[in-house]
């Protein structure tokens, strides 16, 4: 497809011109007002407007279908999002406010044009969080939690009350002199939910975490991790146990400046606490910047006997460019499942060393999922061409997102 490769190259021309953008500003935007992960930019951003598109190919050309999702996203001069937009199921506006520290002390939410929700939040003189209000469309308070602090700042106890401030739950933190938490206990309702301990090594890193959580006042589920750090007290190894099953394991690389350049995750699942039904196993590599390289992985589920693979590759700034999946229904059971598993009671390292082996050796996958993208003079993408490829098919374009991005002289 003539489009198709003329992007390609498009994309290493302007990776040999803009290698500045690397030391560009950073903005990172929250992929939304509540989500945990953010999308990285280039520059000071003041505004971006994302918009999909279907599309199709016709005599040998890509043409943009109609549009069916908008999101905007405006920040501030420092960085902070001040309001977001968008239109994919109910159109949804957000707008934020921050006090002269950057930090969030109102979020209005409306769907349709009317107000929805608004949360408020409260600091005290250390600008440490000791507050958060929450209201209906009639601006009418429904829920409140508070934060206790001791005299160092560290928060010793967190209460939530309904409208009528009733408590709903509170939890409780034990800390050693340092400020370090050794404990903390939750109540709902009244009644104990769960009880956690932490143990520490002389340098305050935390080594062990227990978590029991209880059910009718009787010991319902034992949780512990274990952890270990390196000299730099980086945390490079962590086991995860649900009773006396090991289910998860993650080990962790950094780098020189403590940034995360490597993890190798294992988790397995039980049904009752000991029937085990599923795994995943995930490798994923990080440049120094901590953006993702490299991601691939297996995933099995008894119940179906799915067995899933796949494997990602991502660009310089940290872009996805390529997805790949291949499914297995009859597998030999020689990477990790059944009777063999990498992580039965112990973790085996020689299945885990086979399975990273095998994943990247698979030549053929079932389907392939490919981004191409255009950027801007900062380093930004501007427009991102989706094409999807099943087995023995030609790749078919099946979307096009499209930004326009202001920026802050």
């Amino acid at each position: 497809m003539k489009t198709h490769k003329t992007a390609i190259v498009l994309i290493l021309l302007v990776f040999s011109v803009c290698g500045y953008a690397q030391n560009t500003e950073i903005t990172k935007v929250p992929t939304t007002p509540t989500a945990k992960d953010s999308i990285k930019f280039f520059g000071k951003i003041k505004s971006v407007k994302e918009m999909s598109y279907g599309a199709e190919e016709k005599f040998g050309e890509i043409l943009k279908g109609g549009i069916y999702r908008t999101q905007t996203y405006k920040c501030d001069g420092k960085k902070n999002l001040i309001e977001y937009y968008d239109d994919e199921f109910v159109p949804t506006k957000i707008i934020i406010k921050y006090n002269d520290k950057g930090q969030k002390i109102e979020k209005r939410t409306y769907h349709d044009g009317q107000l929805d929700s608004t949360i408020t939040w409260k600091y005290n003189d250390k600008g440490s969080l000791i507050e958060k209000d929450s209201y209906d469309a009639n601006k009418v308070l429904f829920s409140k939690t508070k934060w206790k602090r001791n005299a160092n700042d560290n928060v010793m106890e967190e209460s939530k009350y309904d409208s009528l401030g009733n408590t709903i739950s509170k939890e409780i933190m034990e800390r050693d002199a340092r400020g370090y938490c050794l404990g903390h206990t939750l109540y709902d309702n009244g009644t104990l939910k769960w009880k956690c301990t932490h143990k520490r090594d002389d340098k305050g890193n935390q080594i062990d975490k227990v978590r029991i959580a209880y059910n009718d006042f009787k010991m319902d589920t034992l949780w512990i991790c274990k952890y270990k750090h390196d000299e730099f007290d980086n945390i490079i190894e962590t086991d995860v146990y649900q009773g006396n099953q090991l289910v998860r394991k993650y080990f962790t690389k950094y780098n020189k400046d403590k940034v995360e350049i490597e993890r190798k995750g294992f988790c397995y699942q039980y049904d009752d606490g000991d029937t085990y039904h599923g795994c995943t196993n995930v490798f994923r590599f990080y440049n120094s910047s901590g953006d993702p390289t490299l991601a691939y992985g297996y995933y099995f589920d008894s119940w179906v006997g799915d067995y899933l693979y796949w494997y990602s590759k991502y660009d310089k700034q940290g872009n996805i460019v390529e997805n790949l999946e291949k499914h297995d229904y009859y597998y030999d059971d020689d990477y990790g499942v059944g009777k063999t598993p990498i992580m039965d009671g112990k973790y085996n390292e020689e299945k885990a060393k086979k399975l990273e082996q095998k994943i990247k050796s698979i030549k053929e996958f079932d389907n392939k999922t490919e981004y191409v993208y255009t950027y801007d003079k900062y380093g930004n993408w501007i427009t991102k061409t989706t094409y999807e490829q099943g087995l023995n098919t030609m790749p078919i374009c099946t979307g096009i997102v499209e930004r326009e991005i202001e920026y802050y002289e």
